[in-house]
């Protein structure tokens, strides 16, 4: 009977819960005559023989002393009717051993009771404990909240929800209810089922994100939302060109607190002495907020005053301004204009102002990493497309950590620039409407507006974001025009080209391009057109590209139709219109405030030791092997004193796999093999050994003291590696597109100051890739 019943295939989950709790249901206690349970016992033996309040659950207010502590002010319900079983069955045998016990009385206490020395020495036996059990008619009040683990009802959920979501390990949705179910057949109480798990997941998302850095006050701490001057060290992302020199000034943070007044930019402002000053961007100079903008001139004209912004750009301590746009139109009840050449200001509140109500408004710049990565742990390649953010306005130290990197979103079945099409979106969304956060630090609500300022990869995951052709192809840079077809590049003036940056390219010319791209495709009637055309200019768009598949190949299908060349152009107009409705080309494009050119900035991993060393590295070991003094190599190798570099010694696998080496191995080598290649190779390769030591080395500066004299002296490094490594390999330079893009990284290092790579890429393995092996798991087991 027991084994029938259990079967989960006759009773649902409730009935097979009610059934174990009946199983662990003990059995009623044995009441002697005389003792406190006794129906005949005295009042005063049941009061004072309780050990804790059995009338907690009533409102103290309406308690009574002098009446029945169990009685309740409202009917009990009703009691369901007993269990009917067999008397063969086990549960009927439960049933008949213990039907001959009485069963309490509501009078009776529910907490242990003793009896006292005076009855027990009456009665002739030792006092015992007698221990009882709550009667199950009473009323069932709903657990207490405990407001501890807020946002969790109670702690069950939050340890469980934490080993469910903690980043190490990972557990699939089968895995979690397996987890739970073992918990309830263990007899643990307060198990959180999935559907609560999930409603605190949901509840999560709202309150966490971005405003987790915030409430952290190990995070907010290290926070800065102004840029700086551009003055003095450069070491961070708000010490770069496009930050301090306010190259996007609507991104940039509108406002800044003075003495409880809130000042925006593009309002006018009153400073010290009087003057009108109209705020375009507030920075940090020496720990101290200041406003650039321009200065209003009054002009006396026939007894009135005629204001005028001056066109200069001008800066103002924060400390000087006295009365905003708000208090000024108090003073100027009539209105205030003031004249420039391109608009007129008036006293009108800055549209961020109403929505702050006084609250501080920060903008938050993000980095976002894109790469593509393997979900599984053997080397068997199974690409997941993973994208990370890491909050920009931290300093690079703290931004880095494993704790302050985010995961968006991973997947296998979209392409990046799909995946970055809900990126871009989430973040125009928030920018427009900004997220309500309580700031640790201000101790107050302020709105934040995220942004993204930098996409980083590795050099083919930016080509795809800035819809080029690639990096085997003529025109191989996503930033300039260098390049052209293999005959230009045997030229004098071809290959001079790769010495130096071509013309910037920019994504309005690349949105234009790609419409070309479309045209052709309604109106030409050969498809290699379109091929030629990418050639050509070096862009293809990995969402467009689909596209003008499907309108060459509809085009053959009107052709077989029988329509006429002249309507078929129309008609694939039309078809156009009906795709139209899904993304078109590359989101990063339309972006505002985000250049893909110039905002994808120069990686050294893959570019310089991925890239140029490596190429230097198999050089060198083909001529020491045809030379048979690979082995003289290894000897002074292993012999470098290398106390003086941040690394290990050098590893036995860099002798026995020489063409197998990581981005760590490579950057000991380049510090370390010019000590031991002086007779080992020509001249010229081990000139270029020297100037790429010299040239990483610069690149890998954390802080740069005087940008001037460093871009000087990094520009120099990059022309004499150039100029050496075409005395030691020609073709190395017009063949190996990332030889000519080094003259990218002055442009990234000025625009972003720091050229080292993205801890997410060095630690890919670790944060990238483990999303996406959990989700291979997740597949498999559902």
């Amino acid at each position: 009977m027991r084994k029938h019943v259990t079967q989960k295939g006759h009773l649902n989950r409730v009935s097979y819960q009610d059934l174990r709790n009946l199983d662990s249901k003990p059995p009623e206690p044995v009441v002697e005559e005389g003792s406190a349970m006794s129906l005949n016992a005295p009042d005063e033996l049941l009061v004072d023989t309780m050990d804790w309040p059995i009338d907690s659950h009533l409102d103290r207010e309406e308690d009574n002393d002098d009446g029945d502590p169990f009685q309740s002010s409202f009917p009990l319900p009703p009691l369901p009717p007993p269990p009917h079983f067999n008397e063969d069955s086990p549960l009927g045998t439960f049933n008949g051993e213990f039907s001959n016990h009485p069963v309490p009385t509501l009078a009776a206490p529910v907490a242990p009771v003793t009896t006292n020395a005076a009855s027990a020495s009456a009665a002739g036996s030792k006092p015992k404990t007698t221990t009882a059990r709550l009667p199950s008619n009473l009323p069932r009040y709903p657990p207490p909240v405990d407001t501890f683990w807020e946002p969790f009802p109670d702690k069950a959920h939050f340890l469980t929800y934490s080993l469910f979501h903690t980043a190490h390990v990972r557990f699939s949705r089968a895995q979690q209810e397996a987890i739970l179910d073992w918990a309830r057949e263990m007899g643990t109480s307060q198990v959180p089922t999935m559907h609560s798990l999930n409603s605190c997941q949901e509840e999560l998302k709202d309150i966490s994100g971005l405003g987790h850095d915030y409430s952290n006050p190990h995070v907010r701490k290290h926070m800065q939302f102004y840029p700086n001057d551009g003055q003095g060290p450069c070491t961070e992302f708000w010490d770069g060109e496009k930050l301090s020199q306010g190259q996007n000034l609507a991104q940039l943070t509108p406002m800044a607190m003075r003495d409880g007044k809130s000042y925006f930019v593009g309002e006018i402002c009153q400073v010290s002495g009087g003057s009108f000053f109209i705020p375009d961007m507030f920075f940090q100079r020496q720990e101290e907020l200041w406003a650039r903008g321009h200065w209003v001139n009054a002009i006396e004209h026939l007894g009135v005053s005629v204001y005028h912004v001056l066109p200069e750009t001008a800066e103002c301590p924060l400390s000087t301004f006295s009365k905003n746009c708000v208090e000024l139109s108090h003073q100027y009840p009539n209105g205030l204009s003031i004249h420039s050449e391109n608009q007129v200001y008036t006293l009108a509140p800055h549209e961020l102002r109403e929505k702050a109500r006084g609250r501080p408004v920060h903008s938050v710049p993000f980095v976002v990493f894109v790469d593509d990565v393997s979900g599984n742990v053997s080397k068997q390649w199974n690409k997941h497309w993973c994208c990370y953010v890491s909050n920009a306005s931290l300093p690079r130290a703290e931004m880095n950590k494993r704790a302050n990197i985010r995961f968006m979103c991973t997947t296998q079945h979209t392409s990046p620039l799909e995946m970055m099409q809900g990126v871009c979106e989430t973040f125009e969304e928030l920018f427009n409407n900004p997220v309500v956060v309580y700031d640790t630090e201000l101790e107050c609500e302020v709105l934040v507006r995220p942004y993204i300022l930098v996409v980083t990869g590795d050099n083919p995951m930016q080509a795809t974001e800035c819809s080029s052709t690639g990096m085997r192809s003529n025109r191989f840079c996503r930033m300039c025009h260098v390049g052209g077809t293999t005959k230009y590049k045997t030229t004098n003036d071809g290959y001079a080209a790769f010495f130096t940056s071509g013309p910037l390219r920019k994504a309005t010319e690349t949105i234009r391009c790609i419409n070309e791209q479309f045209e052709l495709a309604f109106t030409t009637k050969n498809a290699d057109s379109i091929t030629a055309l990418q050639r050509e200019t070096g862009i293809e768009d990995s969402i467009a590209q689909p596209l003008l598949d499907q309108i060459i190949k509809q085009r053959r299908v009107f052709q077989k139709a029988g329509h006429s060349m002249a309507e078929i152009p129309d008609l694939l107009r039309a078809h156009f219109v009906e795709l139209s409705r899904m993304p078109s080309m590359n989101p990063l494009l339309y972006l505002p405030g985000f250049d893909v050119h110039i905002d994808t900035p120069t990686e050294t991993l893959h570019t310089i030791l991925l890239g140029v060393v490596k190429y230097l590295w198999g050089q060198s070991v083909f001529v020491m092997d045809k030379k048979k003094q690979f082995d003289t190599f290894s000897v002074r190798l292993r012999s470098i004193f290398v106390d003086g570099l941040s690394s290990h010694p050098v590893p036995n696998y860099i002798f026995t796999n020489q063409g197998s080496l990581n981005g760590k191995h490579l950057k000991s080598l380049v510090q370390t093999v010019p000590f031991c290649l002086y007779d080992l190779v020509s001249q010229d390769l081990y000139d270029s050994w020297r100037t790429i030591g010299r040239l990483t080395v610069l690149v890998w500066y954390s802080t740069i003291h005087d940008m001037g004299a460093y871009l000087i002296e990094l520009q120099a490094a990059i022309d004499d590696f150039l100029h050496t490594v075409a005395r030691c390999s020609p073709w190395l330079v017009a063949d190996k597109a990332k030889v000519a893009t080094l003259n990218a990284t002055i442009r990234s290092i000025l625009r972003f100051v720091n050229a080292q790579s993205s801890v997410i890429d060095t630690l890919q393995a670790s944060i990238s890739q483990n999303p996406s092996i959990f989700l291979t798991k997740r597949n498999i087991l559902l």
